[in-house]
């Protein structure tokens, strides 16, 4: 029998992705720190020199030399970034406002799943205990009746009637288990575990 673990939670599914909803919070919060790092990269984003060389040859026009090439550096310095960075700033942190407010959302949900699932494991203990101490109840009555049968103090039916009780009690106890087997698998499930 499990004993209830309060805040104890499982690994939490994000609802809108494959991911965990704990690593997604987590990446984004590491994200300021690869954005650090990006810095360099930022700034020569900002920077970009390229070389290029050509080589060309043509006959047509016969004041031009027939082979030629020209070579040279390019060097491109972007001034104002239009605020692009700051914008990509700005989606960082509401993706990570949005990834913590997701992860809130779900420990919620599991919690809120696992309480009910609990209550409805102690339901049904509660359940059993009452249909074990009928079970007991009834299973006196058909000896009962047949005394009372051989005594000639009672009819057949009553006999029959008690059999019948005791039969709805073994039911009832039956059911009882199986409610209580199905609420623990759902309750292993709203934990994170494969029912057994």
């Amino acid at each position: 029998m499990r004993t209830r673990e309060r805040g104890k939670i499982p690994p939490l599914r994000n609802p809108h992705g494959d991911g965990c909803a704990e690593q997604e919070v987590g990446k984004f919060e590491s994200q300021p720190f690869q954005n650090l790092a990006g810095l360099w990269y930022a700034l020569g984003s900002l920077a970009q020199a390229s070389a290029f060389a050509r080589y060309s040859y043509q006959s047509g026009i016969p004041f031009l030399v027939h082979n030629f090439g020209t070579f040279g550096v390019i060097f491109t310095y972007e001034l104002v970034d239009g605020g692009r960075r700051n914008a990509q700033i700005n989606e960082s942190r509401t993706m990570l406002s949005q990834a913590e407010v997701n992860l809130a959302k779900a420990k919620d949900e599991v919690t809120v799943q696992v309480e009910i699932a609990y209550d409805k494991v102690e339901q049904m203990q509660n359940l059993i205990a009452v249909a074990e101490g009928v079970m007991k109840t009834r299973a006196e009555a058909p000896l009962v009746a047949d005394r009372q049968f051989e005594q000639n103090a009672a009819l057949a039916s009553a006999r029959a009637e008690a059999a019948a009780k005791t039969s709805a009690a073994k039911a009832s106890l039956l059911e009882g288990n199986l409610g209580l087997s199905l609420a623990q698998g759902e309750l292993t499930r709203a934990m994170g575990e494969i029912p057994r």
